[in-house]
């Protein structure tokens, strides 16, 4: 199996390498992909359930947060001056 490293790194040229080895991570990265079935789509497909997933619990997570923040201030609102310590 060929490193994920590989396969996402971009390919710089080196100044001493010459210049059809400039490309061995592209012809690497296209290997894999035309070796794996229907040509990368399935990982294409995992990659992008995994992304769609994460966004949604991130959110998720802003809504609860937004929502906890609303209600403490209409908590802190809602209460009398008495009880604040506050005179006036």
């Amino acid at each position: 199996m060929i490193p994920t490293a590989l396969l996402t790194a971009p390919s710089v040229p080196h100044p001493r390498v010459p210049a059809p080895l400039n490309r061995v991570p592209d012809v690497a990265r296209s290997l894999f992909l035309m070796a794996q079935p229907h040509g990368g789509q399935r990982s294409a497909r995992q990659n992008a359930w995994a992304g769609m997933s994460d966004n949604a619990a991130r959110s998720r997570a802003r809504a609860e947060a937004e929502d906890a923040m609303a209600s403490a201030l209409l908590r802190s609102l809602a209460r009398p001056a008495a009880l604040d310590g506050t005179t006036g």
